[in-house]
């Protein structure tokens, strides 16, 4: 009797495990952007997400939380096509909370097919100067960065959530090799374009802002960098 436990116990376990599913939106719409230039908007709402003007590669960076750098192969049109997602979930969740969801949604609207994979590439690692970090950590857990014209308003970030947010906002990977823990709440000011271009003689203002206004300095460095390659991919229908 005993071991008929355990066969049962031993079968449900394998049942639940086949049976799992990943998790999902409970309702969601993919379809052709309706949006009359290139611009993509982001809006997420406790139980919703909609995003517009979105191309797959842009999709699949916000789903996987890479950089454009970070996705390699690919169908041409994955640059070109662009799509519009609302989408519902049961409950209270919100954004970065419903990322697996959104990653569930392309990789079956889509059919994709990838693999992660990892390259030496050309990159930052984020120190703190010499002088010292300008901010301090504070209590809480926010974890949001706000863009706002002229900068950007942080509250409750980790280093390491700073060194996502300057990878996306230079077009290079970043690496936090600050060693510093906590969080912070600080306001960056800067102007002008942010990405780096290797063409250029000299480094965007923000890695002097970044200096000046907190204490931080991105260091060049050859980083191992995780890449998400496509294999495959089709155009998501209307539904």
């Amino acid at each position: 009797m005993v071991e008929g436990m355990r066969l049962s116990a031993a079968s449900l376990v394998f049942c639940t495990a086949a049976f799992a599913q990943p998790p999902a939106f409970e309702a969601a719409s993919i379809k052709p952007t309706q949006a009359i230039d290139n611009h993509t908007t982001f809006h997420s709402t406790p139980g919703m997400l909609i995003m517009t003007g979105y191309t797959l590669r842009g999709l699949i960076m916000e789903a996987y939380n890479v950089g454009d750098f970070q996705v390699l192969g690919g169908p041409k049109w994955m640059d070109d096509d662009r799509y519009d997602i609302v989408a519902r979930i049961a409950g209270p969740a919100k954004w970065p909370a419903i990322r697996p969801l959104l990653q569930t949604l392309v990789d079956e609207r889509f059919k994709l097919v990838v693999h992660r994979d990892s390259k030496p590439y050309a990159g930052y690692a984020l120190v703190v100067v010499k002088k010292g970090l300008r901010i301090q950590p504070v209590e809480g857990t926010a974890g949001s960065m706000s863009n706002q014209t002229g900068g950007v308003k942080a509250k409750g970030v980790t280093m390491d959530r700073l060194a996502e947010w300057l990878a996306l906002r230079i077009g290079a990977p970043v690496a936090n090799q600050t060693h510093v823990g906590g969080t912070f709440d600080f306001t960056l000011q800067f102007t002008g374009n942010q990405r780096l271009d290797p063409s250029a003689t000299e480094l965007p203002p923000l890695f002097g802002s970044l200096e000046e206004q907190l204490g931080l300095k991105p260091e060049p460095r050859k980083l191992d960098i995780e890449t998400i390659v496509v294999e495959g991919a089709e155009k998501a229908s209307d539904n």
